[in-house]
């Protein structure tokens, strides 16, 4: 949502439509950006429900076919190839130790983001799984060698990685940061 807001060709024709559906700002807790590498490095087994590659997962239902039958739908799908100047700033919030969605599918699009010089954060849990989210804010066990690397989009800086403990006032801060300036 955070990277295809407005794309003329994911406009719906269901329910409120002519309103802008670009976010100001957005939050992503271990986002899946590439479903058609995503069984190659998931740490438990593939075997349904839980295969990515089913007909029958997530992924295949939002693009209408089972994932490895319609790569050219799913990389249209895929937000890796979708970031665009005109993104707002994104804050990625991933586990190292997620058995679904692996660390590897929150890394690239902060590379992305970065690549394109945009307004980004990453937060790195090495031992975190998939979920519960606010386990990521609240709990010490899992945030235990956390680490956070961000690009701001003046100037194209970067902050390397370094030792962080992510909180419920770190994710307040940064959609203080960019939707109060926004309002501004």
């Amino acid at each position: 949502m955070a990277i295809t807001g407005d794309a003329p060709d994911l406009k719906g024709s269901v329910g409120l439509t002519g309103v802008s559906s670009k976010l100001q700002a957005a939050v992503a807790f271990y986002p899946p950006t590439n479903s058609l590498t995503t069984n190659a490095w998931t740490l438990a087994k593939c075997s349904a429900p839980r295969c990515h590659d089913n007909a029958s997962s997530p992924e295949s239902r939002l693009v209408g076919c089972a994932i490895q039958g319609c790569p050219d739908k799913v990389q249209a799908a895929t937000p890796l190839h979708r970031v665009t100047p005109a993104d707002p700033p994104l804050m990625i919030l991933h586990g190292g130790s997620d058995p679904l969605v692996t660390h590897n599918q929150g890394e690239p699009l902060y590379m992305a983001l970065n690549k394109a010089c945009l307004e980004s954060v990453f937060v790195s849990l090495p031992r975190a799984g998939h979920g519960p989210w606010n386990g990521f804010l609240t709990d010490d066990a899992i945030r235990e060698a956390a680490t956070v690397r961000s690009t701001s989009a003046e100037g194209c800086t970067v902050t390397n990685p370094m030792p962080f403990t992510p909180s419920g006032k770190t994710v307040i801060e940064f959609l203080d940061r960019h939707l109060k300036a926004k309002a501004q």
